[in-house]
Parts: structure tokens; sequence; C-alpha cells
């Protein structure tokens, strides 16, 4: 079925990328290169207001997750990573603790709770590890080596297993005290996103700087012929409430979603790269964008904007148009850093310079 969704709602509260976007039960947080944290109020008329901003990281906030209400966490809280290697815990938009142990950028965070009511957190790295972490004692549980490159995301198979992706181009599985369980590989390119899908049956999918989207038993076995779903890096993936629908984002500044067997069912264009992608609980699409803004989309015309507001929107992505395909932005900042350019984009390209030293080449790619 093809779904018609646009524009509903944007906001500008960051001043730099938007790299995660969460739902939480009041509304939504984004992450941003900004180095903060904004908590969005969802209001009766349908509208998002900032209600928080969360300062306690040095450097860019690239990943977010949030604790269901559990016995340790009965409001529940929202978790961030940094590229200043910190993991911290929030509580009612106050920092409540952080974890340490990761010795490059927290790139991804992900939470499940145990049937014994343990809520436990598994984060990946570009320092090639994840961990698994007790949020009730805030200790390490488990440190997953044997990835040979950045660990660009995580998420759990059951209560007692993980499956990790990485820029290795391998999808690897372990069990919940770090034992490697085997891996998978068939990707041409570094494997950003990986979503578990638990019913009917278990089984992942992940998503790569090649293009494709492919689905993979929890053993590792693929399952189906992969999905070209992008002309260019897939940077974020997100498995909607009832595991029926899926949805990318990535460097050619679209987001597409599809049925969870691989039919297309709608493309939202947006002006700029799409970093990370998320439902919401009624099943709408909020995107975290490069140009710093939070976008949301619906299907349903009563959440629409006003026709006013799309007329905007259209004009907005017209002046934003690039051919396709695009070299992507990481490209152009580090040849601007090449030449000896000054200003932010030029530092960024430096930043990816220095970090594909590095890892042996490419800076895994492109943060």
């Amino acid at each position: 079925t093809v779904m018609n969704f646009k524009l509903r709602c944007e906001s500008h509260a960051h001043t730099a990328d938007v790299r995660a976007v969460c739902v939480i039960p009041s509304g939504i947080a984004t992450a941003s290169r900004d180095k903060t944290v904004a908590v969005f109020e969802e209001k009766a008329d349908g509208s998002f207001v900032q209600v928080q901003t969360l300062i306690g990281h040095s450097n860019f906030v690239t990943s977010l997750a949030w604790i269901p209400s559990c016995s340790a966490f009965p409001e529940g809280a929202l978790i961030s990573g940094s590229d200043d290697k910190k993991i911290l815990i929030w509580r009612d938009g106050t920092q409540a603790a952080q974890l340490l142990g990761h010795e490059g950028t927290v790139c991804s965070l992900a939470v499940r709770v145990k049937s014994c009511g343990t809520p436990i957190l598994l984060s990946t790295s570009w320092d090639f590890t994840g961990r698994i972490w007790d949020l009730t004692t805030g200790t390490c549980i488990a440190v997953l080596k044997g990835h040979e490159a950045a660990v660009w995301g995580g998420a759990f198979t059951s209560d007692s297993t993980v499956a990790t992706v990485s820029a290795d181009k391998s999808v690897r599985f372990w069990n919940a005290s770090g034992i490697p369980l085997g891996a998978a590989s068939g990707h041409a390119d570094v494997i950003r996103a990986v979503c578990a899908k638990h019913s009917p049956s278990n089984e992942l999918l992940t998503a790569s700087n090649d293009g494709t989207v492919r689905w993979w038993d929890t053993a590792g076995q693929s399952l189906k012929s992969p999905l070209v779903a992008h002309n260019n890096y897939i940077y974020g993936m997100a498995l909607n409430a009832d595991g029926t629908m899926f949805a990318t984002c990535g460097e050619d500044r679209t987001a597409r979603i599809w049925s969870i067997d691989g039919q297309p069912v709608a493309v939202i264009e947006t002006p700029r790269e799409v970093w990370s992608i998320t439902f919401t609980s009624n099943g709408d699409i909020a995107l975290a964008c490069a140009d710093g803004v939070l976008r949301i989309f619906s299907a349903v015309e009563s959440r629409q904007a006003s026709a006013q507001q799309l007329i905007e929107y259209e004009e907005c992505l017209s002046q934003a148009n690039i051919p396709q395909p695009m070299i992507p932005s990481c490209f152009f900042y580090m040849a601007q850093a090449n030449h000896g350019g000054t200003g932010s984009q030029a530092n960024q390209g430096r930043e990816l310079i220095g970090r594909a030293r590095a890892e042996g080449g490419r800076a895994s790619f492109c943060s």
C-alpha cells in the first residue's frame, strides 16, 4: 500500500546537525553536533514544543535511547552517547549518572528490559567494541571484542543475545557475557544500522553504505535477496511498532518507508542528508537532518501542515535540489581541509581525516 507522507512540523532547536532522534513517552528527544540534547513535548493540538535543553557532553552527541519504566527507573530515563566517549543518563532533565569505558565515539545505544525486570544497555563505539551494561548498577557486564573496525550499531535479539554491525562489513552475534556466537557477511561496504524483529520470528535487518538492506536470521543466515534501497549511503533504519514496516534514511536526502518484506510504501524528500529516523507512537516519521532541523512527517491528513506551510516546504526542496548521485558531504569537508580551508566544515574535514588515519584508511564512513 502506497502512503502519502507530508510534512507535519519542523523544529529548529539545534545550531548544528541533528544526529539522533528518539521517541519518549512525552514526545521526542534529539541529539546534535551542537553538543546538546533537546526534549520536545507533544501538545494536545499536535504541535511539538521544546521543553528542555540537556547540556552535559563536551562534544557531538551522536546517539539516544529511552529506558522504559521499570523498578530501577519508575519514570523511565533518557540515555545519550557522544563523541566525548561518555554515556549519560538523564532523569527529568538532570544528569543522573555517567557510564565510562568506551575509548571512542559512542555511536549507538539500545535498551532492553529483561523478563526479570532488569534494564540492560547495549552501546557500540568507534573503539571497535560493543558493551553491555546493567543499568540498575551502572556496571559494564560484558565487552564485545572481535570487530576489526568501528561498531556502528547493535540490537538485542533476546534477553541474553545481541547482534552488532560494523565498518568491517560484518554482522556479529554474542551472548550477554560477551562470548561470540557467530558472524555473517554479505554487505559490500560499511554496515551502519541494524534492527531486530521479534514476531512472528526473530530476524535482523541491516543497512549499509552500499545502499542495500539485508535480512538475516539470528544464526546469521541470509533470508532473502538484498533490497537496493538508496543510491547512496544509508545512515539510519527503524522498525514500526508492530513490525509491519521499516524505514531507512541517508546521504541521498530521502527517507524511505517499506513493507517488512521490502515493498516500497513512501519516499520523503528533505533539503539535506538524514542521519537518523524513527517511527512515532502514532506511525508518523521523525527525521534527524543535517541542517539542524527535526522534521516530522505524517500520512494522516489531519496531522499534516497547512497548505501554505507545505508550499513553503516544496519551495525549500526546490532551492536545495542537487542532481543525483551526490558527493557525500564528508568528502566535501575533507576536500576543504586538504586545501587549507577554514571554518566549521574544514574543521570537520580535518577531524574525519584524522579518524580515517587512525582506523587504517577510511573514516568508517562518514560521521
